[in-house]
């Protein structure tokens, strides 16, 4: 806004009225506009590629398209400021957008029938039947493998059920909104999503076929469960908990159900676990398995190797057991008995069982032993431990409902500790995910609480259910009062390395809310404090929340943000050069600029009053004055000194910037720096900065290396709008070191009241609702900031120095102004 009252003002004080040159000025004005727009939606890119921001795909591909029509745009202007360099830099720009696309491209959805299959060894891939029923659909290759008999609806049905009901724009529209950084967001986008599957028709033809396949199960009358079977499920992603399964269902309840199924597609910790992984909705079609039910005496889940266990247990067969159906178990809201089973030995010697709990009398050895070999069978099978899920009749007969790779612990129970240590607050937890972890202790008792769990909290709950990945994001670790290594949360805990403990019935009493503590989880005990030695003794190598969407956007990011084009100089600064948005945002400014300029004697009238600003500091500077912000005397200079301004914020600005001592800066190739670091422009070859002024105004665009730092800048006596705004992008350190100097100026500005937002390495600051006397010496301290910092992000290596060098900036300030 403050660009285009600038530029307003600029058209219609500055220049004269002929057409060509209006034509000319009101494309560089758009051209500007899209820039500062492309800049933004590149630096959104970048927050997500580094994992600052977790969002949907649908976010990505959205920030692609407007890029492509962003740039499109910026050509265009170019062309309309300077028409052969404008249809030159067109070619290469769509061959970017075609290699955009490419990165972004997902193949469109098969939603042709069949809708329903049967569940059969035959029949096994992932794209029909999804990865719950595939896997299930492989094991039965086993001999005699007791699996019940069932069907599945396949993902073409969820296609078809969106095809026919025109939602897959309406869905992308609320995804593209969804981020883990706004829990509240995540929330609202989740109902209003949920809300367009549960108001959509199911198709005719969908029905028929659910129908068919019901009448062939062996007892048509029967209640079913019915479970999820999304693509991508039970994979490298277990998914597991995330989506949801219903169990006892009346057959005539069954078309519903399949339609509940897909609504919990869309329940935020389903959409929280699949936007972790880098998935798209598209490339997860729910399927839905439909299976008899067993009525079972005892279920659970079987680790065919729990080697985060004890020493002595190690590497053994876990069964956990509850009586029942297993749901109380998977949902983490009981404690399980627990059998450790030697099946390592040969066909013909029975499985030893090492650790039988009590209580569980009905469960013979012979039906554990054999849950154990099935097991051991299904991971033989398939090359890797399994998480198998059994379930024994009332009639006594075993049968298997579930294999899928088992998630395990990213480091050993044994890991060493230091003998001197403080008294712990609590010992003998259970290890359910290990690691270690320290922050504050967070009570939180309800599901609200978990979804409003504060960053690098240590969070206490009652139990674990699987709604908790909602706060994975965030929390550095999850300590239970009850559950088991075999909830569903506890598989997905280890699968991204959270440290999670089951701690007993004591721990709110136990643990101080707001009390900093030490979780160790792979010794399941918890210290006061923040111990270092500790959290490097067992702390796992966590999996990056961001490395899923990291590896997607590899793709991409090159054809996106990557700089070339660095220096105006070289040869190679043309359309040709052109191997990024980046590239053609930067060529298009940097061609845009120098054309307005170049119209100095070339009958621009108004701009030839541009005046070059003698100075002895490292930059070239011209400046247009508006009226009054230059002495008269100094009107009819072709170049002028400092000591010519008379406008308010363009002086303060400058006298910040000269009185920056330029000794303490290292030595160095100050040109070859200044072509590939953020330093501003040495010499005179080539347009360095320039500035629009008058009296009470300012506005500055200062080369920085590879990009201009803009400050924008009115101080009026009394004036009610009167404002800071700087914003700048890029560098040339590597990007850690780019984001270390933002926030060496965060902090800085903060201190100086400046609202700041970083995104990516894109920062934008503002400071309003000061008296000019009052803003002036924030002008001065910017002016001395930027030049302070123009070179350290090549010298900036760890947040220690920024936070020092910060405080050592605010000290100089304050003893200046006392």
């Amino acid at each position: 806004m403050l660009n285009r009252e600038l530029l307003k003002h600029w058209t219609y004080q500055v220049f004269a009225p002929g057409t060509l040159l209006r034509v000319r000025y009101e494309a560089f004005r758009e051209l500007l506009a899209l820039d500062e727009t492309c800049l933004e939606r590149i630096a959104e890119l970048e927050d997500i590629h580094y994992g600052r921001r977790a969002v949907d795909w649908t976010r990505v591909v959205f920030l692609v398209q407007e890029l492509e029509g962003l740039g499109r745009g910026l050509v265009a202007a170019l062309t309309s400021l300077t028409p052969t360099k404008g249809v030159s830099l067109l070619e290469y720009f769509r061959k970017i957008s075609f290699y955009l696309k490419l990165a972004v491209d997902i193949p469109p959805p098969d939603a042709s029938p069949p809708f329903t299959l049967l569940l059969d060894r035959r029949e096994a891939d992932v794209a029909r039947l999804g990865g719950k029923a595939a896997n299930l659909a492989r094991a039965m290759n086993l001999p005699e493998l007791p699996v019940p008999q069932g069907f599945v609806i396949t993902p073409g049905a969820f296609h078809y059920f969106l095809e026919s009901n025109n939602l897959r724009a309406p869905l992308d529209e609320h995804l593209r909104r969804l981020d883990l950084n706004d829990p509240e967001g995540m929330e609202a986008g989740s109902m209003a999503l949920q809300a367009l599957i549960q108001e959509a028709e199911i198709p005719a033809a969908v029905l028929e076929e659910i129908r068919q396949a019901q009448a062939g199960l062996p007892d048509p009358d029967a209640p079913l469960a019915v479970r999820s079977s999304a693509v991508a499920e039970d994979a490298a992603n277990s998914f597991a908990g995330q989506y949801d399964s219903f169990l006892n269902v009346p057959p005539a309840d069954l078309a519903d159900s399949w339609r509940r199924v897909i609504i919990g597609k869309y329940s935020p910790r389903a959409l929280t676990y699949r936007i972790l992984t880098g998935l798209s909705d598209m490339e997860t079609p729910m399927a839905v398995l439909v299976m008899p039910m067993v009525d079972a005496a005892y279920a659970g889940v079987c680790y065919t190797r729990d080697t985060d266990r004890s020493a002595s247990l190690c590497g053994m067969t876990a069964l956990y057991a509850v009586p029942g159906l297993g749901e109380n178990l998977v949902s983490g809201r009981v404690s399980p008995g627990v059998f450790c089973v030697d099946a390592e030995g040969s066909p013909a010697l029975p499985p030893e069982i090492l650790q039988r709990p009590p209580g569980f009398a009905g469960l013979p050895d012979e039906t554990v032993r054999r849950l154990a070999r099935l097991a051991r069978q299904l991971e033989k099978f398939f090359g890797c431990p399994q998480d198998v899920e059994w379930a024994v009749d009332r009639g006594g007969k075993a049968w298997i409902l579930q294999s899928r790779p088992m998630q395990r612990g990213r480091t050993a129970p044994a890991a060493f500790l230091p003998e001197q240590l403080p008294k712990a607050l609590l010992t003998g937890g259970l290890s359910v995910s290990p690691g270690a972890a320290s922050g504050p202790v967070v009570h939180a008792r309800t599901e609200a609480a978990i979804r409003e769990a504060p960053s690098g909290a240590i969070l206490v709950t009652e139990a674990m259910p699987p709604s908790l990945v909602q706060a994975m994001g965030r929390v550095a670790g999850v300590i239970s009062r009850r559950g088991s290594r075999a909830s569903h949360f506890a598989s997905v805990a280890r699968e991204f390395g959270l440290p999670v403990i089951v701690g007993g019935a004591t721990v709110f009493d136990d643990l101080t809310e707001g009390d900093v503590v030490t979780l160790d989880a792979a010794h399941g005990q918890v210290f006061p404090g923040r111990l270092e030695a500790v959290l490097e003794a067992a702390r796992p190598p966590r999996k990056s929340l961001a490395a899923a969407a990291q590896a997607r956007l590899e793709k991409l990011l090159p054809h996106v943000a990557s700089l070339g084009l660095t220096d105006p100089r070289s040869p190679d600064f043309r359309p040709e050069g052109c191997r990024s948005v980046h590239d053609v945002v930067r060529y298009a400014h940097e061609t845009a600029v120098q054309e307005m300029f170049s119209l100095v004697g070339k009958s621009a009238r108004g701009m030839a009053r541009a005046k070059k600003l003698k100075t002895k500091l490292p930059l070239t500077m011209y400046v247009l004055d508006l009226g009054q912000g230059l002495f008269p005397a100094a009107r009819d200079k072709a170049e002028i000194l400092p000591d010519d301004i008379t406008s308010t914020p363009m002086w303060a600005l400058w006298w910040g910037l000269s009185s920056a001592p330029t000794s303490s800066l290292p030595m160095a190739d100050w040109e070859a720096l200044d072509r590939h670091s953020a330093g501003v422009m040495l010499d005179d070859r080539l347009l360095g900065s320039f500035a629009v002024i008058d009296g009470a105004y300012a506005h500055l665009m200062l080369r920085f290396g590879y990009h201009f730092c803009v400050v924008d800048a009115l101080c009026e006596q009394n004036g009610e709008k009167n404002h800071v705004a700087i914003r700048f992008k890029g560098g040339g350190g590597q990007y850690h070191q780019r984001l270390l100097r933002l926030e060496f100026l965060r902090l800085v500005l903060e201190d100086q009241g400046f609202r700041v937002t970083i995104m990516g390495d894109l920062f934008e600051g503002m400071l309003t609702g000061l008296d000019c006397n009052t803003l002036r010496r924030r002008l001065v301290v910017l002016g001395r900031l930027l030049m302070d910092t123009r070179l350290m992000d090549i010298r900036i290596e760890t947040p220690e120095q920024a936070r020092d060098q910060a405080r050592r900036f605010l000290d100089a300030v304050l003893e200046r102004e006392a």
